[in-house]
């Protein structure tokens, strides 16, 4: 019961509950050691287990990627896309479009994605979605405004900094852009 928790058997809503785990399976492994051959077999085992574990926590785009592999939630998708080279980004979001054709943080990234390939008309596509998903969000304001600008409509990309300074007047990134020179 005590090592189930870090076992494959157990599928973990909370990854961090098998990360607590490190520090007791490490002290049960070196326990075990100077014991009989079996019982040096099991901490050979559960020395594998902690060092497998402690791999993957090593940075963010481990723990990500497993997620993302693990689950068919947006939310891993989202963070790991964040994390990986754009051509990588776009497929793993291609791969989650039924969940997250809805969700305005999926279209977000997206044109992300697409600004990041100078692409502004793509973009502003995919921020225009995540604004018709969410048009109290600030940030959607912002962002469309941001690649009307890229496509040199000055006036409508100031009037989105406007709309999202209304949202949100702590906005930085909107303030930023208004107090910028037009082009």
């Amino acid at each position: 019961l005590f090592l189930l928790p870090t076992t494959p058997l157990v599928p973990l809503a909370d990854f961090s509950a098998g990360r607590r785990m490190y520090l007791p399976i490490a002290c049960l492994a070196a326990a075990l050691l100077p014991l009989p051959k079996a019982n040096l077999i099991v901490g050979a085992l559960l020395g594998a287990l902690t060092l497998s574990e402690a791999m993957l926590w090593s940075s963010p785009v481990c723990v990500w990627r497993r997620t993302y592999e693990h689950t068919n939630s947006l939310r891993p998708a989202l963070a790991l896309s964040r994390l990986v080279p754009p051509a990588e980004a776009r497929a793993i979001l291609e791969a989650r479009r039924t969940v997250g054709e809805s969700q305005s943080d999926f279209h977000t990234e997206l044109g992300r994605l697409a600004l990041a390939d100078r692409d502004a008309a793509a973009a502003l596509r995919h921020f225009g979605k995540a604004l018709a998903l969410d048009p109290d969000r600030a940030s959607h304001h912002y962002n469309r405004g941001v690649a009307l600008q890229a496509l040199g409509q000055s006036d409508a990309a100031r009037a989105d900094f406007q709309r999202a300074l209304q949202i949100d007047p702590q906005h930085p990134l909107a303030r930023k852009a208004l107090m910028a020179p037009a082009n």
